[in-house]
């Protein structure tokens, strides 16, 4: 479906994280481009449109250059993909035991189960690098 700038507006201005606005993370670009074609203040004259384009930017650095907060864990950087934490070594050994202990539930009723886990996890050096499917 083709939007139209105020769609577009809208979509973003009440989006609170790139997930929402590119459905298909693997042509976030091209939809970016798209989207920025349509709503750029230079072009776009619709209200909304220039707080909507500030924000468009920041999804799209948060896809390419991933997105960085403290959590309990640690320093969190999020990827679409990937995921990195930094933080006490005992913590992240227990979460990486954690995951392994999942992993071990494999009857037929836990295959949908293992659809929502990690791809890999890996801890090295005070860091636990998390790896995800691209589909749930």
């Amino acid at each position: 479906m083709n939007k139209t700038p105020q769609q577009i507006i809208d979509l973003v201005n009440n989006s609170k994280s790139y997930i929402e606005v590119f459905e298909d993370l693997s042509t976030y670009d091209l939809t970016f481009i798209d989207y920025v074609k349509l709503i750029h203040p230079d072009l776009c004259k619709l209200p909304g449109a220039q707080e909507a384009t500030a924000k468009l930017n920041k999804f799209k650095e948060d896809v390419e250059k991933g997105r960085t907060y403290n959590d309990d864990a640690g320093i969190v950087t999020s990827f679409p993909l990937s995921c990195t934490i930094f933080g006490k070594e005992d913590l992240l050994r227990k979460s990486l035991d954690n995951y392994k202990t999942l992993l071990k539930f494999n009857s037929s009723k836990d295959e949908h189960f293992h659809k929502y886990l990690p791809k890999n996890i890996v801890l090295k050096d005070e860091k636990l690098n998390i790896s995800f499917e691209q589909d749930i």
